[in-house]
């Protein structure tokens, strides 16, 4: 039997994975009525420059009679035979950012755990983590961002953010926010 290259078993693992998006779609477990979801493999979408990036799995959320997609999740599967490096994380954020999206909901699965740092990136972005082989064998590690105070600041703030400078006003807002 010929050994597999690198696409065939990135292949096989998007197979697994999208086995996996069935099953917690099917059990309720992203938040979305199956019944309005449309899964797709290797779908390209447009960039805020007019380019085109393609995704490993999306799956569109359509209510009924809307003429759009009103929600999108974005998966990126990596199957390694290691810990997941921070790399893979800072990649699939960048071709987020390109997107420039509100609604929609990152989600990283991978066939073994997350090394420290893309793990901690992946709660403070609220993407979605699910670590596992295939539907029979996965867990979602991480659901949405962290509730820490300090994950979550007003954009304009970010850059310059020093907690004494905050009225409570403020404070109100970011926490209605979170």
């Amino acid at each position: 039997m010929a050994q597999k290259n690198t696409t065939e078993i990135g292949d096989d693992f998007e197979n697994r994975a999208l086995g996996i998006l069935e099953k917690a779609l099917s059990e309720d477990q992203l938040g979305h009525n199956a019944q309005f979801a449309k899964i797709y493999r290797k779908k390209k979408y447009r960039t805020l420059n007019g380019d085109l990036i393609e995704f490993d799995l999306t799956i569109e959320i359509w209510p009924p009679e809307a003429p759009n997609y009103t929600f999108i999740y974005i998966i990126e599967c990596k199957n390694y035979s290691t810990t997941i490096p921070a790399k893979e994380m800072q990649s699939f954020h960048s071709q987020l950012m390109q997107l420039g999206k509100m609604n929609m909901k990152p989600i990283f699965i991978s066939n073994a755990p997350l090394q420290k740092r893309p793990l901690s990136m992946a709660k403070s972005l609220g993407m979605m983590v699910i670590e596992g082989q295939a539907s029979d064998n996965y867990k979602i590690i991480v659901y949405k961002k962290d509730g820490d105070n300090h994950e979550f600041r007003i954009p304009f703030l970010v850059e310059t953010y020093d907690s004494s400078l905050l009225d409570e006003g403020s404070q109100l807002i970011e926490k209605k926010l979170r």
